[in-house]
């Protein structure tokens, strides 16, 4: 009878032993999922719009070699206009825990152009009284960003706010019409105008397609650019001439207010991570 428990026993083990070893390895723990790290290099392109409020002052005095065909007391010209603003951005982001840390240029294509009367109208003290308009335009070509960012990071959402050196390309001229000199552009200068910038975004990372995510970022930038003087060469007539036949324009106080807002999507390449 002994005999028989025990190779009953045996044959017992033998049967489970398998069945065990199935079991532990059904039951064997898997591999956890790569977390999502937002750490990388990443390269995108952006697209929206803009307002800016600009403002200046435009003083004819006589500052050109033997001129004294004018003097009129400073004028503010305070303009408003919008435009497309699109572009890209390159950048590099460090993920510790849920905080991102990183620094992005973006270089943009923006036009914003504004027109208008001169606030001093219609002058008329040269040419014998006859009187002429001055309209005055103003243009920001382009607008650029080098900027530091910091953010907090849940899953596959990124919010962040960024600040730092903001420029455009700033042009001013005046369109003068006469019924004696005709209509023409004289003054025309262009000169760089720096400032700062501050904003703020979210972006999200795609599940169907990894690296990739799409955001959207409002900025506010603030510029200023130096006083200039342009030294107008032309043949506006007896009245208007001066030594070497040029008219003085002083164009001082430049400051520009910019709002942005722009969709973003950008490629990441992780170098750990997801």
């Amino acid at each position: 009878m002994r005999r028989v428990i025990a190779a009953t026993t045996v044959i017992a083990a033998l049967i489970g032993t398998p069945a065990l070893a199935a079991d532990m390895a059904l039951k064997a723990p898997t591999p956890p999922a790569p977390v999502l790290s937002w750490t990388g290099f990443y390269i995108g392109v952006n697209a929206g719009g803009g307002w800016a409020g600009t403002e200046w002052q435009n003083n004819h005095v006589s500052l050109c070699p033997g001129n004294g065909a004018f003097t009129v007391s400073s004028c503010d010209i305070g303009q408003r206009a919008t435009s497309f603003i699109g572009g890209g951005q390159i950048g590099a982001r460090v993920q510790t825990g849920q905080f991102v840390f990183g620094i992005e240029g973006t270089a943009d294509y923006a036009r914003f152009r504004a027109s208008s009367l001169d606030p001093t109208g219609a002058i008329a003290t040269a040419l014998g009284g006859t009187s002429f308009l001055l309209t005055d335009t103003t243009r920001l070509s382009g607008l650029y960003t080098v900027t530091g960012q910091g953010g907090l990071a849940w899953d596959r959402w990124l919010g962040y706010a960024k600040g730092g050196w903001a420029g455009s390309r700033l042009y001013r001229d005046m369109f003068i019409a006469s019924p004696v000199l005709g209509t023409f552009n004289d003054g025309n200068v262009s000169q760089q105008a720096n400032g700062w910038t501050v904003g703020t975004g979210f972006e999200y990372r795609l599940t169907s397609l990894p690296g990739v995510s799409v955001g959207l970022e409002y900025d506010y930038i603030r510029l200023r650019a130096g006083n200039v003087a342009a030294c107008v060469t032309g043949t506006q007539g007896s009245g208007f001439s001066c030594a070497g036949g040029t008219l003085p324009l002083l164009f001082t106080g430049f400051h520009a207010n910019v709002n942005e807002v722009l969709f973003r999507a950008n490629y990441t390449f992780n170098w750990m991570g997801r």
